[in-house]
């Protein structure tokens, strides 16, 4: 029996697919409960921000995709 350099790459490509998709169905990691230093800023030269005070949120804008493709249509 020779060996065939074929059947060695379209096996390890069929494994690694088959990791991918077998991935997809082991749960993640648990993070755990309490934050860590990693938690309080995204980055080193970030601050960390400050829940408002008010314990209300802040909203944010939101545009329709309708409003947005009639706009585009739009001829300036």
């Amino acid at each position: 029996m020779t060996f065939d350099w074929q059947f060695v790459v379209v096996t390890a490509i069929a494994f690694a697919a088959a990791l991918v998709i077998a991935r997809r169905f082991v749960p993640g990691r648990r993070r755990p409960r309490t934050p860590g230093p990693a938690a309080t800023a995204a980055c080193d030269h970030c601050t960390p921000t400050e829940a408002p005070a008010a314990g209300r949120t802040q909203t944010t804008p939101v545009v329709s995709v309708t409003d947005l493709r009639s706009s585009a249509r739009r001829k300036h």
